[in-house]
């Protein structure tokens, strides 16, 4: 596993907010701990390597459907494939989504009447992401993969539209920041160009040490 250090300030909620839009599956997860339940560790994933959905005895996933009465197995099977048992951290990868009430028919012989429309678990293997430690203050980027770090420049886009956003991708290695639909907004407000002069300056503010 690849680890990349990261700007030990960097804004977890800026990160996945600049990053939602383009990534419908993205998360954000924290874990409290101590009498004050503070946060120690926030993790952020974006793009999953798979997808895996399971409704009325049948498993999707990107490239397959699979019939089946036995989603824990087949769950099983996809972690196994991607186990790193030797990797320390509290979060390497992994699944990543949620389970329905509906589930439970598989953990206990009770009646349940599938009504809903949504799947009965529905999780994203996720082999990259970025771990903040706000109690050691560290952050880094993790991936099992290819890295996402290239030596090519790398303009990114996509809902930045607020200082905290340019500032969390500039310390990500980000060599261009794009920043198109919140400028619009600006010109629908007021089509003089010179309007829009301040709002530039303030999101260039976050490029400021």
């Amino acid at each position: 596993m690849k680890r990349v250090p990261l700007d030990p300030d960097l804004d977890p909620y800026a990160l996945f907010a600049a990053s939602r839009d383009a990534h419908p599956h993205a998360f954000l997860l924290e874990s409290l701990t101590g009498p004050e339940r503070l946060r120690e560790y926030t993790f952020i994933g974006f793009d999953p390597e798979m997808t895996i959905s399971y409704r009325g005895g049948v498993l999707r996933t990107n490239w397959d459907t699979t019939k089946t009465d036995r989603p824990f197995e087949a769950l099983r099977r996809i972690l196994e494939e991607h186990a790193t048992p030797d990797v320390p951290g509290p979060f390497v990868g992994g699944l990543v989504g949620y389970v329905s009430f509906e589930f439970v028919r598989h953990l206990d012989r009770v009646p349940v009447h599938l009504t809903s429309p949504f799947p009965e678990c529905e999780f994203g293997l996720y082999l990259a992401g970025v771990i903040v430690d706000h109690r050691r203050r560290k952050a880094e980027y993790f991936t099992h993969g290819a890295s996402r770090a290239t030596a090519l420049p790398l303009a990114v886009g996509f809902g930045v539209s607020t200082p905290d956003h340019v500032r969390t991708l500039a310390s990500l290695g980000a060599d261009g920041i794009v920043v198109g639909s919140a400028i619009v907004r600006q010109e629908a407000q007021d089509p003089d160009p010179r309007a829009v002069e301040p709002f530039v300056r303030e999101l260039a503010s976050g490029l400021r040490p």
